[in-house]
């Protein structure tokens, strides 16, 4: 997610991509992998832009996945129970800011068949009730997981998710 809007923002969004890419082919580990983006981009920023970013390696054979936030909204697990938690992962720097190595941290987690994690933009977190003007929240997101049938395909989970939070804010912004 990058700051700004428009042309700029998707300007700047290009090589942070890149440079996200190129990392993925040297290194393991996402806290690395955040760390040198954030490098990169800090060497040439004279706009002091800034992406947020939840990056992580699944390995599908063994459910293993690990996760590095850098300012991203925290990701969402949804066990194939109906639990449904936050996944506690330290917010790490907005990529674009400088600082040390130690912004950024991996944490590991091991997914079950039948788990889900949502990642997702603080646009839905974010969402505004016209009435009270509060947030949806990421208790709200996590509301409507919990709700969510355990046999719907992804797709369905992220169109009611999406239904869920257009209600709430009764405006079409969040396309």
């Amino acid at each position: 997610d990058v700051s700004g809007k428009g042309m700029p923002a998707a300007l700047f969004m290009g090589p942070a991509r890149a440079l996200l890419e190129e990392g993925m082919q040297t290194l393991r580990s996402p806290a690395e992998i955040l760390t040198r983006l954030n490098d990169a981009i800090c060497r040439n920023n004279p706009k002091f832009m800034f992406v947020t970013v939840l990056f992580g390696i699944h390995d599908t054979t063994t459910g293993r996945t690990v996760l590095s936030r850098g300012g991203h909204p925290p990701a969402v697990l949804r066990k194939r129970d109906g639990t449904v938690s936050e996944i506690d992962a330290p917010t790490g720097r907005l990529i674009g800011i400088e600082g040390g190595a130690d912004c950024f941290a991996d944490v590991e987690i091991t997914l079950q068949p039948g788990d889900a994690i949502l990642l997702y933009t603080d646009g839905l977190s974010e969402a505004m009730s016209p009435e009270d003007s509060k947030q949806f929240g990421v208790k709200g997101l996590m509301r409507c997981m919990e709700g969510l049938s355990p046999t719907s395909p992804l797709d369905a989970w992220a169109a009611s998710i999406s239904r869920t939070v257009k209600s709430y804010a009764a405006s079409d912004q969040l396309d």
